[in-house]
Formats: structure tokens, C-alpha cells, sequence
């Protein structure tokens, strides 16, 4: 077990300490503080620049040496020297996505130095002034607990940094060894001359001290950035803590003096928050470009560390150590994001304390105003008059400056940038975590489907398209749209292909958004799945649970029914069809290319109207059931509503509008929950319901066109029309049970309108009944009650009428796209508008 110092650290000796190694492994210059300060870095001074020269120049040729490296794998540096020898010499597979992201960091760090330098060559460096302000911090200004928990917290990062430093050093030094034991074998057996034994030995040499410095910059640097980041963050909650205790102490009991020695402390405050501000601005101002290029280095490392374990055939020392340094930035990073995410959080909240007190404060100073206005009225002394005229003014100018420094803290950005990318606080972390979810997009098996699936459309749209415009010959085959239709007794079969063309492009394209949506982790519908996963079916009464069972067996039956009857037609004309181009094969008409050619696109056709069918009959009854899903959820809580504001209208009483009042704020939460899901859902359903609309809207017209042209009905031409009547039909039955949500949404507005008018014309009834009392009552405590119920009064007046508003304006339900919200009407519009068009449509084709 590891055993840390009990004595505390000096702050100005580890502040020190971060200087020291900080100009060394990321300024890259030799110099003091006292030099910065007067302005007088000895540029001319090859001592001052050394460090610069060597590094800068090591990396830059180094860089050189890996790019040639990628692009000629097989001899590195001109040498007789691969990958494969490396990959070989320590069982690594796939050794050059390390190379390429050692170039990537190696760029990274290299424009990272360049841009600090500038700036402390031009004397701009506001850290510099810092490490200044605080070498001679006085220890004794924080309090011992703070000063213990900085000791601890430094011990531990300074433990764990130093063990992987070393771990990795040493890790290098065995590797930098054994190829260099191997090479000299090389060299003895008479493949490597003399020079190129020399060449090796100094590149292989640089490249050690690069990484080893590189491990430096990753476990030591970073080390004292975590350390300034929580010592600062120490400060805030000391100041915060401070801010608890004044601001919220005895808040019932606070009279006028309290108030005064508050608005003293509130000068003190003042100059503290200003000068931790500016401290954060300052360090803030150096390190968000270090941030930016460390966050740039993590998020590429943690994808090449997934590619790269993914290309192991088994793991060992050589790898894993890989993988450890790979993740290690990203993980690092999290760490970071951790503690200064804190200081955004203490910022808020301490500007909430600050306002609930200025509130305070405002509502005491007018109660105080009131309770004396009478004495003022009295009084005529005129130093009187001029003490009133002195303390308002000095009130006025207190108010002014507490509300303007409190609107200063609520917009302040207190904290750190990542460069110029984002603001680092809770939520954004939250974010980041949650965008660096792991979906292995490289493992052939999660695009699997979308790869077979999408080539195999896409063929098919570019034969169907020949076919449209060269129907005498499919995809240059002896055979015609004639033979299909002279096989299965249909006329015009052209019309079902470019129904089909339609069909596949809209599905293709509604893919593709919906896979973007996907890749960037943006759908909501996934997020409904998760948290409805696992749901309890006990918040469903028995009988809405009966009725979802029936409903969902219901429609699984009939769907399944029309599935395996679309399935097994399409297989029986396959073998139909196959049997047919057999005895033409057999005949000589085809030859045994075009035989096996015609067998794979007629298998491929195949497969995807079976998978066509899937998406129309199975995928949709799940859409169909989570709408009606939601709907239930939505009627019991309109039934719920109906019961308690319906109930006993001419009986309501005060203490019954008090229980109303109870269950709103139950009715509110569970509306918004509820808004809230059906938007999740809305903003993926949408785009499906807009592509099934266009082809239920192209298949109803190809669908009338097609019968037209029959000369008599059979089993196939009947399965072809059925097949492109349903997805019509299913749309309006789609709609159907979409266009309830924005009816109980009225509903539930009018009933909580009509609650709305009853409550406010009972109050008024009361309060006229109770006014004769009230006037006749002189007791203060009744007119501080009285006061008390008015503002209770109002507070629930106000936000009762903006929900119901926002209820009424609410479009609670789904969009078909951009194209308009689904309602009853607007479905019942649709539904004599496509009767038109089926009438119309008809009778200009049968005329034509």
C-alpha cells in the first residue's frame, strides 16, 4: 500500500516547480522569472535558446522521417529496414496507425510551441505573471483542511504521473536495446554497411529522446496543469463557502444591521471574486491553446486506439503498453474536464446566493420604508429630511451596483476555453463523455447490413432504370418486360418498376439521413428505447394493459399474415421464373454468363423485396404500436384530469381548489414528460412519415393506373395491386391513431380552461364576502397574511395561465415532415383530397 508524506506543501515551492518543468517541456527556453519580468530574456544567449534548437530540430526531422516512412513502408530512411521487421521483432500488427498518430501529435505540439513562443518573445504571456504572483504564495491563507486535502491530491497525481513516466521510460529503453541488439546482427551478417549501422543507431537514438520528452510533456507537464486547475478551484470554494455563511445565515431573523455588516462583507467579496476572475482570465488566456491541442490529440487517439486493437491477434506487453498511451490523453483530458468544470458550477451557484439576498435585502428595505413612512410624515425637522435624502441616496447607489455586479456574474464565463472550440462546464463535459460513446464503426459487423443492403439497391435502381428506358433487353439479356408479363399474365408490369424506383430511392435516401443521425449520436428515438426498455408494466391499469395486448396481438397477426403471403408469392414467381430461364439456357438462347448472370440479379431482387416487405409490414406495426402506446399514456392522464376537474363542479370549495392546486403541479410534470417524449419521437418519425407519404401517394396512383390497364384479374396482378394499396392504407391508419394526440391535447387545454375560470370567479366570490372583515380588521398580522395569500394568489394565477397558453399553442403530436402537422382534420382533408385525386387521375388516363 502506498504511504504518502503527512507534511503539508509549500505552494510557492510546487508553483516553482510547474515553472521549471512547464518552460521546459512546453516553451522550450531557458529563463527566470526576474528576466520576464524586467524584460530582459537574453535572446542572443545560445543557453536561453538551446533547448528550442535541439528539440524543434529533433522533431522536424523526425517528422520528415515518418512521412516518408508511410508513404514507403518497405525501407525507412533509405535503409533496409520495414515495418514489418519492427511489427515482427515485437508481435505488433499494424504498427504504422502508431506512426501516423505520433506525426499527428508531433504537428500538434510543434505549432503548440511555435505559438507560445511568439507570445513570450513579445513579453505577452499573462501566465508568466502568475507563477510572479503566486512563487511567494503565503501558505497560512488557506485554512489547514484545504491545505491538507492540496497536499494529498498533489502526492497522489505527482505518485501516479511519475510511475507511468517511469513505466514507459523504461518500456523504451528495453525496446530502444533489443532493435538495436537485432540490427547489430544485421550489420554483422553484412545487410547493413558501416554508414547505415551509423544512420540507425542516431535516428533510433533521436527518435527515444523525442518519445521519452513526449512522455514528459503527457505525465509530468500535465501534472502541474491539474494542480493549478484544483488549486484554483480550492480558492473559488473557499469563497464560495464564506458566501454560504453570510448570505445565508438566520435569513428569518436579518434586520437592517445585519444588512449593513453584509454590505461590508460585500466589498470584500467584491475585490475577491474581481481578482480570482482576473487570475482565471489570465491563465485561462495560455492554457486554452494547450486544451484545444491536447483535445484534438485525445479524440484522434481514441479512435486509433479502437482501430489499432482491432487489428491485434492477441494481446501482450508491446501492444498493450500502445493502447495504454493511445488512451491515455483521452482519458487525461476527462480528468481535466472533470475539475474545471467545477468552476462555471461554484460560479453559478454563488450568483444564485447572491440574488436570493439581494432579493432579501430589497423586500426588508421596503417593509422597513413602510413601517417608518409614517414617522417621516410626522416628522418636519429638516436634518431629518436630509438624513431620509442621504440614506436613499446611498441605498440607490448600493442597489445599482449590487444588481449590476450580479447581472456581471450570472453572464460571466468564469472558467476555461478550449481554444476557440467550446466553453468547458458540467453540461459540455457531459457532452463530450457522451459524443466519445464508442460505436465500433470499424468492425465489419456493425456496417455490415448497411453495406450489403445499399450495394444491392443501388444496383438494382440502376438495372430497374435500363429497364424503364430499354424494356426489350434487361441488363443486356435476351429477355424483356414482355416475358414477365406474358409469364405471370399482367399487363404494363413497367408501371410497378417505376413504383418500385421511387420506392427504393426514398428509401435509400431516408437511410441516409437517418444513418447521419446515428454516426453523430443525435436520436432521440434511441434515448426512448433505453429508458422504455425496462418499463414497468404496473403504471398501466389492467384494463389499458388488456387493451394494448389485444392491439398489439392484433396487428403482429395481421401483419405477419401479409408478410409470409407477399414472401411466398414472390418465391413461388422466383421459381417460376428460374424454371423459365432454365429451359432458355437449356434452348441455347442463353449461354452460361448470362444464365448465372440473370440468377444473381433476380436472386438480388429477390432479397430485396423480401427485406421491402419487412420494412412495410413488420417494422411499421412497431410504429404503429408505440403511437398508440403514447396515446393511452396521454388518456389516462386526460381521464385523471377529467375526474379532478369535473368532479362536483357546483360543490368546489376553497380547500377543493387547494387540492387542485396540489394535483397541477403533478399534471404539469407529467404533461412535460410526456411533450418531451413525443418530441423525441417526432424528431426521428418525422422523416419516415414524410417518406411513406410520398410513396403511399405514388403507390395510390400507380396503384389506379395499373388496374385501369388489366385486361382480367388473377392471383398475380391482384398481389401487385394489394401490394401497392397497402402502404395507402396504412397511412391512413397510421394517422388515424397519430391525430388523437393533438384532439386530447385540445381537450385536456378546454377542461383545464374551464377549472382556470371557475377558480378565479370562486376566489373573487370569496374575497368579496371576505372584505367587510378585512376592513373592519386592523390587525397587522391579518394584513401580512392578507398580503401573504395575494402574492400566493397571484404567483399561481400567472403561471397557471402561461402553461395554459403554452398548452394551447402546443403542437402535441407528430409531423409528416415539413410538409404539416398531423391533426383530425388535416387527416380527414388528406383522406378527400387523395379520393380526388384517385377520380381525377383515373379518368385522364382512361381518356388518354
Amino acid at each position: 500500500m502506498m504511504n504518502f508524506s503527512t507534511e503539508n506543501i509549500i505552494i510557492g515551492d510546487v508553483i516553482n516547480e510547474c515553472f521549471k518543468c512547464i518552460k521546459y517541456y512546453l516553451f522550450r527556453l531557458e529563463y527566470s522569472l526576474l528576466d520576464y519580468q524586467q524584460r530582459r530574456i537574453r535572446w542572443t544567449c545560445y543557453r536561453t535558446i538551446e533547448p528550442s534548437i535541439w528539440i524543434t530540430t529533433n522533431s522536424m526531422i523526425l517528422i520528415a522521417i515518418m512521412f516518408t516512412a508511410i508513404r514507403r513502408p518497405k525501407s525507412i530512411a533509405g535503409l533496409p529496414l520495414s515495418f514489418e521487421d519492427f511489427e515482427e521483432m515485437f508481435d505488433i500488427q499494424r504498427l504504422d496507425i502508431a506512426i501516423v498518430h505520433l506525426l499527428v501529435v508531433f504537428l500538434t505540439l510543434e505549432y503548440l510551441w511555435f505559438e507560445l513562443f511568439k507570445k513570450i518573445s513579445s513579453y505577452n504571456f499573462p501566465l508568466n505573471d502568475l507563477f510572479i504572483k503566486y512563487r511567494n504564495y503565503d501558505d497560512n491563507l488557506l485554512e489547514p483542511r484545504l491545505l491538507r486535502y492540496l497536499t494529498l491530491f498533489y502526492r497522489i497525481i505527482d505518485s501516479i504521473s511519475t510511475l507511468l513516466y517511469r513505466l514507459t521510460v523504461l518500456t523504451m529503453l528495453s525496446g530502444y536495446a533489443l532493435f538495436i541488439i537485432h540490427v547489430g546482427y544485421l550489420y554483422l551478417d553484412g545487410k547493413l554497411n558501416t554508414f547505415q549501422w551509423l544512420l540507425f543507431l542516431q535516428l533510433w537514438t533521436m527518435y527515444l529522446f523525442r518519445l521519452v520528452y513526449l512522455m514528459g510533456q503527457l505525465f509530468l507537464a500535465m501534472k502541474f496543469l491539474l494542480f493549478i486547475v484544483e488549486f484554483g478551484r480550492i480558492q473559488f470554494m473557499k469563497m464560495l463557502q464564506t458566501t454560504k455563511i453570510v448570505f445565508c445565515c438566520n435569513r428569518n431573523k436579518m434586520n437592517f444591521n445585519n444588512s449593513i455588516n453584509r454590505r461590508l462583507f460585500w466589498q470584500s467579496f467584491h475585490r475577491q471574486y474581481s481578482t480570482l476572475y482576473l487570475d482565471t482570465w489570465k491563465f485561462d488566456d495560455t492554457i486554452k491553446m494547450v486544451l484545444a491541442a491536447v483535445e484534438m490529440i485525445a479524440k484522434l487517439s481514441i479512435i486509433e486506439c479502437t482501430v489499432f486493437i482491432s487489428k491485434q491477434l492477441r494481446m501482450n506487453l508491446n501492444n498493450a503498453l500502445i493502447i495504454l498511451w493511445l488512451g491515455s490523453a483521452f482519458v487525461y483530458m476527462k480528468i481535466v474536464y472533470t475539475h474545471v468544470s467545477y468552476l462555471p458550477s461554484y460560479n453559478r451557484i454563488c450568483s444564485r446566493l447572491i440574488m436570493n439576498w439581494n432579493a432579501r435585502t430589497h423586500w426588508q428595505r421596503f417593509c422597513i420604508q413602510q413601517q417608518q413612512k409614517p414617522l417621516l410624515q410626522e416628522s418636519s425637522s429638516s436634518p431629518w429630511k436630509k438624513l431620509k435624502r442621504f440614506n436613499a441616496w446611498i441605498t440607490l447607489r448600493d442597489v445599482i451596483k449590487s444588481n449590476l455586479f450580479i447581472q456581471t456574474m450570472t453572464n460571466n464565463l468564469f472558467g476555461l476555453n478550449c481554444g476557440q472550440l467550446f466553453f468547458i462546464t458540467r453540461y459540455k463535459y457531459l457532452e463530450l463523455l457522451l459524443m466519445d460513446r464508442r460505436i465500433r464503426w470499424t468492425c465489419y459487423r456493425t456496417i455490415k447490413p448497411s453495406i450489403w443492403i445499399t450495394t444491392n439497391s443501388m444496383i438494382l435502381i440502376a438495372i430497374m432504370f435500363t429497364m424503364i428506358q430499354r424494356p426489350k433487353s434487361i441488363a443486356g439479356l435476351p429477355l424483356s418486360l414482355e416475358d414477365f408479363e406474358e409469364m405471370f399474365d399482367i399487363q404494363r408490369l413497367d408501371l410497378a418498376i417505376i413504383h418500385l424506383v421511387v420506392v427504393f430511392l426514398t428509401l435509400e435516401y431516408l437511410w441516409f439521413e437517418l444513418f447521419k443521425k446515428i454516426s453523430s449520436y443525435n436520436f432521440p428515438s434511441n434515448d426512448l428505447f433505453i429508458k422504455y426498455r425496462n418499463y414497468d408494466d404496473n403504471l398501466l391499469e389492467p384494463r389499458l394493459r388488456r387493451y394494448l395486448t389485444l392491439f398489439y396481438r392484433i396487428i403482429d397477426s395481421i401483419s405477419t399474415l401479409l408478410y409470409r403471403l407477399a414472401v411466398l408469392t414472390m418465391l413461388s414467381g422466383y421459381a417460376l421464373f428460374i424454371i423459365h430461364v432454365g429451359y432458355l439456357y437449356l434452348d441455347g438462347k442463353l449461354n452460361t454468363f448470362q444464365w448465372l448472370l440473370f440468377l444473381q440479379l433476380w436472386t438480388m431482387l429477390l432479397f430485396r423485396l423480401v427485406y421491402l416487405m419487412g420494412q412495410l409490414f413488420l417494422a411499421m406495426k412497431f410504429l404503429l404500436f408505440i403511437v398508440e402506446f403514447g396515446r393511452i399514456q396521454f388518456m389516462k392522464m386526460l381521464q385523471t384530469t377529467k375526474i379532478v376537474f369535473c368532479c362536483n363542479r357546483n360543490k368546489m370549495n376553497f380547500n377543493n381548489s387547494i387540492n387542485r392546486r396540489l394535483f397541477w403541479q403533478s399534471f404539469h410534470r407529467q404533461y412535460l414528460t410526456l411533450y418531451l417524449e413525443t418530441w423525441k419521437f417526432d424528431d426521428t418519425i418525422k422523416m419516415v412519415l414524410a417518406a411513406v407519404e410520398m410513396i403511399a401517394k405514388s403507390a395510390i396512383i400507380d396503384c389506379t393506373v395499373f388496374v385501369s390497364k388489366q385486361l382480367r384479374m388473377n392471383l398475380n396482378n391482384a398481389l401487385i395491386i394489394l401490394w401497392l394499396g397497402s402502404a395507402f392504407v396504412y397511412m391512413k391508419i397510421v394517422y388515424t391513431h397519430v391525430s388523437y394526440l393533438p384532439s386530447y391535447n385540445r381537450i385536456c387545454s378546454r377542461l383545464i380552461m374551464n377549472w382556470n375560470a371557475r377558480t378565479h370567479w370562486q376566489r373573487f366570490c370569496t374575497q368579496q364576502q371576505q372584505k367587510p372583515l378585512l376592513q373592519e380588521s386592523s390587525s397587522s398580522s391579518w394584513k401580512k397574511l392578507k398580503r401573504f395569500n395575494a402574492w400566493i394568489t397571484l404567483r399561481d394565477v400567472i403561471k397557471s395561465n402561461l402553461f395554459i397558453q403554452t398548452m394551447t399553442n402546443n403542437l402535441f403530436g407528430l409531423n409528416c415532415g415539413q410538409l404539416f402537422f398531423i391533426t383530425r382534420y388535416k387527416y380527414l382533408e388528406l383522406l378527400l383530397m387523395d379520393v380526388m385525386l384517385i377520380l381525377l387521375f383515373y379518368k385522364k388516363i382512361c381518356l388518354y
